[in-house]
């Protein structure tokens, strides 16, 4: 060992402070990077559910994630601060992916390849922009990584299976979408131990009630079930952006991989920054070599076909019934499996010569991060949903706001006092018409064949941001209206 090499072994050996150090690293990083305003309307329901959760109210939308809630909740009576609540839940949801991966791929956290996988997963720009939202969705990958983690590699063990089926319905109060990730392990696990599968039946069912049973008695029964009804069938054939409402296969398959490949991993894309190529090429090299690796011991290990098989039945599942169209945070379950590639290429490198796999992720990290720090750089400023509500906010001539029915409830949830009109909503828009109102009316988008040639249409705003951050709403238009 070269005596450059040394302290960094030093450190290394000593395991206790280097997870404090991940740890400590992962809490003030996203803390320090938090947002002070609610990005969009999703974000919006789970901040107001804060200050009041009610889930007639929509706040946050079903299933109500109480868990989640409850646990930025307890910390917003500590700090004081919603986005410092959120970020520090992001926080250590981040360490726990970390922690919970290097045990699934049997590596140590504190190790060349430990470096590696902490750094990737660190650094990762959806992972970070995610632990900054107003959203559960970071914390319900953590909690999937758990699950996976007591299934797939602690499988011998009779209290990780309960706990993982625990977990597992916990886990549908913390993010009902990603328990597709983990069905397969489940149901692999009862066909498999079969003398403990009605405890652990039992413990899954025993998860659910600890949410369930307070969420309905805050809603009431009949509530709960028309709210569980409307939200469903809302999602798979109106707003939920399934394959039902956007059936354009060609669109869902391209949206699919910008979103694991740019979105996910950083790497190239039209439009994205040069430095993405730098990063592509390290990827496509260690997915390669990992990819091959993979195959080639997938027959001896286990564990590698049961989290693909489960990778394979998530990714069947967002194809068809999630929005990935516009919603990119739908694919991080996706990354578990990913993060195992891209750490058996880096393994196979760090046989081969250490120090140029040393100097390699080195560069590696420096481009990843680059890219990163840019995009939370742009996180924290304004998107463009909330540069146009800042915007009506500070224009009194507005009288009018028309504009779709989320927008116009994004606007309405955060205070802004205009006469709304839904332009999906016929008679709405008859209403509007046949008014005698003057005064000035905001469109937002552009929906001039939706209103008669009573009216002219002139250009006010356009409202960027990188889409790169939140795909949502990345550019919005506003149009002034008014009578001939």
């Amino acid at each position: 060992m070269t005596k450059n090499n040394q302290p960094l072994h030093n450190f290394l050996a000593h395991k206790k402070t280097y997870y404090a150090l991940v740890f400590l690293l992962c809490i003030v990083s996203r803390i320090v990077t938090s947002i002070f305003y609610v990005e969009d309307i999703d974000s919006l329901r789970f901040a107001l559910s804060i200050y009041d959760y009610d889930l007639n109210k929509i706040q946050p939308h079903f299933p109500g994630y109480p868990i989640f809630c409850f646990f930025v909740k307890l910390l917003y009576f500590f700090t004081g601060s919603i986005s410092h609540s959120f970020s520090f839940i992001g926080g250590l949801s981040t360490y726990l992916i970390i922690l919970f991966c290097s045990k699934i791929f049997s590596i140590k956290l504190n190790s060349s390849s430990g470096v590696f996988l902490s750094s990737v997963i660190f650094f990762n720009p959806i992972i970070w922009l995610m632990g900054n939202r107003y959203m559960p969705d970071l914390f319900g990958l953590a909690i999937t990584t758990i699950i996976l983690c007591l299934l797939v590699r602690y499988n011998n063990s009779i209290s990780s299976i309960y706990t993982g089926f625990f977990l597992s319905g916990a886990l549908l109060g913390i993010r009902l979408s990603y328990f597709p990730m983990v069905i397969f392990i489940l149901i692999y696990t009862l066909i498999r131990k079969k003398d403990i599968r009605h405890i652990s039946i039992l413990s899954f069912f025993l998860g659910v009630v600890i949410w369930l049973i307070p969420l309905i008695s805050l809603t009431g029964f009949e509530n709960f079930m028309v709210i569980a009804k409307n939200h469903t069938l809302g999602h798979f054939y109106d707003y939920g952006g399934s394959i039902i409402t956007d059936n354009d296969l060609n669109k869902r398959v391209i949206r699919l991989i910008e979103s694991i490949w740019s979105d996910g991993m950083a790497g190239y894309w039209i439009g994205r920054s040069w430095k993405t190529l730098i990063i592509s090429f390290f990827l496509i090299l260690l997915l390669l070599i990992g990819l091959f690796e993979t195959i080639k011991n997938i027959k001896f290990e286990k564990s590698l076909k049961l989290i693909f098989l489960c990778t394979l039945l998530y990714l069947l599942w967002i194809f068809l019934f999630q929005n990935i169209i516009y919603k990119s945070r739908h694919i991080l379950p996706i990354l578990l499996f990913i993060f195992l590639l891209l750490n058996h290429g880096y393994e196979y490198f760090l046989e081969k010569n250490k120090s140029i796999s040393k100097i390699s992720l080195f560069v590696f990290i420096i481009f990843l991060s680059q890219i990163t720090f840019r995009l939370n750089y742009q996180h924290k400023n304004f998107t463009a949903i909330a540069k146009l509500k800042n915007y009506i906010e500070g224009n009194a001539n507005i009288s009018t706001i028309l504009s779709t029915p989320l927008i116009n409830n994004y606007l309405k949830s955060n205070r802004i006092k205009k006469n709304f009109v839904n332009l999906t909503e016929i008679n709405e828009v008859e209403n509007f018409i046949k008014s005698e109102e003057k005064s000035s009316s905001l469109m937002i988008g552009g929906f001039q064949n939706v209103l008669d040639n009573e009216f002219d249409f002139t250009k006010d705003s356009v409202f960027y941001h990188n889409p790169y951050m939140n795909r949502s709403w990345a550019v919005i238009e506003t149009f002034q209206i008014m009578r001939k």
